[in-house]
């Protein structure tokens, strides 16, 4: 009997148990039952942004105001640079706390699509919670230290999530959303800000995706010398105008601009203000302007010394700006106060230009516009074996380098400035060094061979492209055989005032030049062509 009572008893209590339990696991699951709140799980990245582009207008030379992809601004008289300025969507920051991971979040989408990257651990960031513009929640958050989730009663909510790029605690606006605002915010604090509009459901975990944006703006100078050798910037930079502090409602995002504008230092690295390749520090900025200026302080390049300044730049607010100098391949070297193209003319389907150093231009007859005619298919009196022959072969009378774009500012030298360069080059430092030298122009023992001008040794990989090179690349008379290849070469030089022409022959072993000569030409000798700048 006492066993039957005892499973008696304990079957009751297991059931009351089991109930227990049930009524338990019922309360959890419907947590709006019994507190009148659900779940919102919220997902917050920064949005990579749209990829516009803002690029310099008007500049010193006057360019127009109308919105272009790049800009050339002359350096000196052999150097270009070539400066484009242009947004490149979010920013991806390397302060402590914003900076972007380099994952995307699967489950987070920004505005129309656009992916986002997840915040780092560590960064802080603040939701607020508006009902009919009313603060209905502050909830607080560390990515990687506390839980993405809170609780909210069901209803309209919009909501805004923000954070600092410096990661620091901003204070949370408090009253109506239509007035909410923060105050005399330094572009370095950094803003980051997302507005959503969300149903928030009851008896489901609601997902909230934020995608964050940069409120203010950032700016990087990238600077390339490579194509010529080293450059340094000896005084940074800057840009203006610049505001130090700004305001930023709540409701909408927007900026405006408080205190007195000014500039903002661009400073570079330690270490790297010299080299063929700079990158500045990114700056914060509170701009929103058409009229915006940098200004590189004390470039040099080439031994030349000069602030560089680009002017009426569009800095708008939420975009990275990214300003890129490059140096434009220098067409012409200074020798002798005669400025030689650097590159022989070629020819090709109606253009004129230059090839690059190393490589062979066209062959022309003197005093004719187009280039011997290569055609062996056609019989033997029809092919071009000499100037103009047959009739007309070889175009109209003239001079082919006054046809390089722009028509008339190049053309071909005469014969005393040929001397001139031989003359200037004949004696290096010290006295007794000839400032000539043949070598190959890829390697040292490459595949054409040439002389170098201005220098007494083949130059580095680096600089070899700032020297004038004449390549050895032979000659064609009354055949379509050219047996001289890195062996000699002919460039046709005129008589000043005369129809007359000359030969600048080049040639012999490599080392030392001493056989660069002017020599007598003839009607039946295609040879190639150099420029000088008119």
């Amino acid at each position: 009997m006492k066993l039957s009572n005892f499973k008696t008893i304990n079957l009751k209590s297991t059931a009351s148990l089991m109930l227990a339990i049930a009524l338990l696991s019922s309360c959890n699951k419907e947590v709006i039952e019994s507190s009148g709140l659900t779940k919102v799980q919220i997902n917050v990245g920064v949005g990579k942004g749209e990829s516009q582009t803002f690029k310099a207008a008007t500049l010193r030379s006057g360019l127009s105001s109308n919105v272009v992809r790049s800009i050339e601004i002359p350096f000196n008289s052999d150097i270009t640079l070539v400066a484009t300025f242009k947004s490149v969507g979010a920013q991806a920051t390397s302060s402590p706390g914003l900076k972007a991971s380099t994952k995307t979040l699967s489950n987070i989408s920004a505005v129309n699509g656009t992916n986002t990257f997840p915040l780092d651990a560590g960064t802080s960031y603040t939701v607020l919670a508006y009902q009919d513009g009313v603060l209905k929640s502050t909830q607080n958050f560390t990515v990687g230290a506390t839980p993405n989730v809170f609780e909210l009663a069901p209803g309209e909510y919009t909501f805004i999530t923000y954070a600092a790029g410096n990661n620091a605690i901003l204070p949370a606006p408090t009253g109506q959303l239509s007035l909410a605002k923060f105050e005399n915010l330094a572009a370095s604090v950094d803003l980051m800000y997302a507005k959503t509009q969300q149903t928030i459901s009851q008896g489901v975990t609601n997902t909230l995706n934020a995608v964050l944006k940069h409120v203010f703006s950032q700016i990087t100078v990238k600077f390339n010398t490579a194509v010529i050798g080293n450059a340094t910037i000896g005084n940074g930079g800057e840009f203006a105008p610049s505001f130090p502090t700004a305001n930023v409602t709540l409701t909408d995002g927007a900026v405006t601009e408080t205190g007195i504008a000014g500039v903002s230092s661009i400073t570079f690295p330690t270490g790297t203000t010299s080299g063929n390749l700079f990158e500045s520090t990114p700056i914060k900025v509170i701009a929103n302007t058409t009229q915006g200026q940098i200004k590189l302080k004390a470039v040099t390049i080439g031994g030349v010394t000069k602030d560089v300044t680009l002017n009426n730049l569009t800095i708008l607010p939420n975009y990275r700006y990214e300003l890129t100098i490059d140096l434009k391949r220098p067409s012409s070297v200074n020798i002798g106060n005669i400025h030689w193209s650097l590159g022989n003319l070629i020819y090709n389907n109606g253009e004129y230009g230059f090839a690059a150093n190393n490589a062979a231009g066209s062959f022309f007859f003197q005093g004719y516009v187009l280039p011997k005619n290569m055609d062996q298919s056609v019989p033997y009196a029809q092919q071009n074996s000499e100037a103009n022959k047959p009739l007309g072969i070889n175009g109209a009378a003239g001079d082919p380098c006054e046809l390089v774009a722009p028509a008339g500012s190049w053309r071909m030298p005469y014969t005393d400035e040929v001397n001139t360069l031989i003359a200037a080059t004949n004696e290096g430092v010290p006295s007794y060094i000839r400032n000539r030298f043949k070598a190959y122009y890829e390697t040292a023992s490459g595949t054409t061979l040439g002389v170098f001008f201005n220098i007494h040794e083949r130059p580095s990989e680096s600089t070899k492209a700032n020297y004038l090179f004449l390549p050895m690349l032979g000659y064609y008379q009354n055949d379509f055989t050219n047996n001289r290849i890195n062996t000699e070469g002919y460039y046709i030089v005129k008589d000043r005032g005369a129809a007359t022409y000359q030969f600048l022959r080049i040639g012999g072993p490599q080392g030392a030049d001493y056989d660069t000569r002017i020599t007598a030409a003839d009607k039946q000798t295609a040879a190639q062509i150099i420029c000088v700048k008119d």
